[in-house]
C-alpha cells in the first residue's frame, strides 16, 4: 500500500542519515589525526638532526598524502549519500502527495503516450453576476492602467469537500470575446531555458472547442511550447473527441482530452513536462486526466522567445489565425520551471498559495490587444 511504501522510504531515509553521520564522524577523526601528526612532526623537528628530520618529513608527507586520498574518498561518499537523501526526500514528497489524493477520494488514470485519458465531470457551478470590466481604450495599452471595480460574490464548490472553498490566487482574469486574429495577450518578459515546466490556469470556454491557450515561439521554431486547439473545421487532430495539442518543440506533441471542460463552467487545468524523465502529466480539476512517457527526453525549451495567450503564432510575435483563437475566460495563469508535485497541483487548484519557482504569471502581462479585456479579481469567485 502507499502507507507501507511511505514507511519503508522513511526507514531507508533514516538509515542513510545514520550512515551519513558515521561518515562525518570518521572524516572528523581523520582530520584530528592529521593535526596530531602535524604537531608531532613539529616537535620532532626541534630535537632531531637534519638527516632524521628529512627522513621523517618524507614519511609524514607520504602519510599526509594517504590521509588526503582517504579524505577525498570520504567526501565523494558523503556527496553520494547526500544526493541519495535528496532523491529520497523527493520520492517521499511525491508519495505523500499521491497518498493525500487517495485519502481525498481522487481517482488516477494513467494513459500511454497518446494521452487519451478519461473525461472528468466537474462539480464547479456557474458563477454569479459579471463584474465591471477594465477595458483597454487603445490597442496594446497596459491593463494596469485600467479602472478596477468590485464584482459579485460567488463561492466555488470543491470536489470532495463538505464546505465550499475560495480560490484567491488568480490575480486577474482575461476575457476573449471572439475568435479573432486581433485578440491576444503579450508579456513583459519571456521564459528562461526550461528542461522542465508546469503550466496551470483556470478556463471557462464559451464555444465547442478550447482554442489556443499558450503559444511560445522562438526564432528557430514558432511552436516551441504550445497548448493548442482549434475549431473542428481546421483541426489536425485525428481524434473524434475534443483534444488539446501539447507541443514541445514542433513537431513533437501529445493530444490531451478536454471534452470535460466544454460545459461553460470554470475548470482548472495543469500540464507538466519533464525532459529528465521524458514524461508529461495532465490534470483537470485536481485529477490526473492523462499522462505519458517517451516524450522529449533530454530536450530543453530554449529561453528568450515570444509568449502569447489566446492565439497561435505562425511566426515570432504574429501570424495569428482566427480559427485557432481562444474564446472564453482565462484566470490564474502561472508557469513554473520545475514539475509540481500532485499535492502542489491540488494546492494551486484550491487556492492554497503559489508554489516556489514561478517564472511567469498574469502580473507580467504587457499588452491586451483587440477586444480582449482584463478584470482584476484576486479571487476566482469574483471572476465571471
Amino acid at each position: 500500500t502507499k502507507i507501507q511504501e511511505l514507511d519503508n522510504l522513511k526507514d531507508w531515509n533514516r538509515k542513510v542519515q545514520r550512515k551519513n553521520r558515521r561518515m562525518e564522524g570518521r572524516l572528523a577523526s581523520l582530520e584530528r589525526g592529521w593535526r596530531e601528526t602535524h604537531r608531532e612532526r613539529q616537535s620532532q623537528e626541534q630535537s632531531e638532526s637534519v638527516p632524521s628530520l628529512t627522513m621523517e618529513l618524507h614519511s609524514q608527507m607520504g602519510h599526509l598524502k594517504s590521509l588526503e586520498v582517504q579524505r577525498e574518498q570520504l567526501l565523494v561518499g558523503l556527496k553520494s549519500v547526500q544526493d541519495s537523501l535528496k532523491e529520497q526526500d523527493i520520492r517521499i514528497s511525491r508519495v505523500e502527495g499521491r497518498l493525500e489524493e487517495l485519502l481525498q477520494g481522487n481517482g488516477i488514470s494513467s494513459q500511454g503516450s497518446t494521452a487519451s485519458g478519461d473525461p472528468i465531470t466537474s462539480n464547479i457551478p456557474p458563477q454569479g453576476p459579471a463584474p465591471v470590466w477594465r477595458t483597454q481604450t487603445s490597442t496594446g495599452q497596459s491593463p494596469r492602467q485600467g479602472t478596477q471595480t468590485q464584482a459579485g460574490n460567488t463561492q466555488i464548490q470543491g470536489r470532495g469537500q463538505d464546505k465550499p472553498w475560495t480560490v484567491c490566487n488568480v490575480d486577474s482574469m482575461l476575457l476573449f470575446p471572439s475568435a479573432s486574429s486581433e485578440n491576444y495577450v503579450t508579456f513583459t518578459r519571456s521564459f528562461p531555458a526550461l528542461p522542465e515546466v508546469s503550466m496551470c490556469l483556470w478556463l471557462r470556454v464559451d464555444v465547442s472547442y478550447v482554442g489556443t491557450l499558450l503559444s511560445y515561439a522562438t526564432e528557430d521554431n514558432d511552436n516551441k511550447l504550445v497548448l493548442y486547439g482549434s475549431s473542428s473545421a481546421s483541426s489536425s487532430s485525428t481524434s473524434t473527441r475534443p483534444t488539446l495539442d501539447f507541443v514541445v518543440g514542433d513537431p513533437a506533441y501529445r493530444e490531451l482530452p478536454v471534452d470535460s471542460v466544454l460545459d461553460g463552467r470554470w475548470h482548472h487545468l495543469c500540464v507538466l513536462w519533464s525532459s529528465i524523465e521524458g514524461r508529461f502529466w495532465h490534470y483537470t480539476d485536481r485529477r490526473l486526466t492523462s499522462a505519458g512517457s517517451r516524450f522529449r527526453k533530454g530536450y530543453e525549451v530554449s529561453g528568450g522567445g515570444s509568449v502569447v495567450l489566446g492565439a497561435e503564432q505562425d511566426k515570432s510575435g504574429g501570424g495569428f489565425d482566427p480559427a485557432e483563437g481562444f474564446v472564453g475566460r482565462l484566470a490564474g495563469f502561472m508557469v513554473w520551471d520545475r514539475v509540481l508535485s500532485p499535492g502542489e497541483v491540488t494546492g494551486v487548484a484550491t487556492g492554497k498559495g503559489v508554489p516556489r519557482g514561478m517564472v511567469l504569471g498574469l502580473r507580467d502581462v504587457e499588452g491586451v490587444y483587440g477586444g480582449v479585456q482584463q478584470v482584476a479579481c484576486q479571487c476566482l469567485e469574483h471572476c465571471s
